[in-house]
C-alpha cells in the first residue's frame, strides 16, 4: 500500500487495508510518520494497538517510546553511519582512484507496546 509520507495518509490507507476480506493483523511502516497515522487511525476504529493490531515504524524518532501505544521501530546505527562517511571520504580524498566499496550496516529492532500481541 501506498502513501504520503503524513498521518492522514497513513490513516486512509489502514481504512484500505481493513477492508479487505482478509485484514492484516500486523502493518510495517516505511517511516515512524506513517506508523503514529496507523496508531490514530487504528484507534478511531477501535483496535487496539498491540492486541489487535501489530504495528512497527522506521527511524526509531524521539517520540516512538512517547507515544499511548509506545511504537516499535527499526533503529538506523547513525552514529556509525556517520563515521564511515568520514572514513570513506577522507580515503577517497586521499586515494581518489580507490573508491570506497558500498557497506550495510545492521539496523535495531526496537521492540514496544505497539508489537506486542501476547
Amino acid at each position: 500500500m501506498r502513501a504520503d509520507d503524513d498521518t492522514a495518509h497513513s490513516g486512509e490507507a489502514l481504512d484500505q487495508l481493513l477492508s479487505l476480506v482478509r485484514p492484516p493483523t500486523a502493518i510495517v511502516c516505511i517511516s515512524d510518520v506513517h506508523a503514529v497515522g496507523i496508531l490514530r487511525a487504528a484507534a478511531a476504529r477501535g483496535l487496539a494497538v498491540g492486541r489487535d493490531l501489530a504495528v512497527t515504524g522506521f527511524d526509531d524518532s524521539p517520540i516512538a517510546p512517547l507515544l499511548t501505544s509506545s511504537l516499535t521501530s527499526v533503529r538506523q546505527p547513525l552514529e556509525a553511519v556517520a563515521h564511515r562517511i568520514v572514513r570513506n571520504l577522507t580515503t577517497t580524498l586521499a586515494e581518489p582512484a580507490t573508491g570506497p566499496a558500498g557497506e550495510l550496516l545492521a539496523p535495531e529492532l526496537i521492540i514496544r507496546a505497539s508489537t506486542r500481541l501476547d
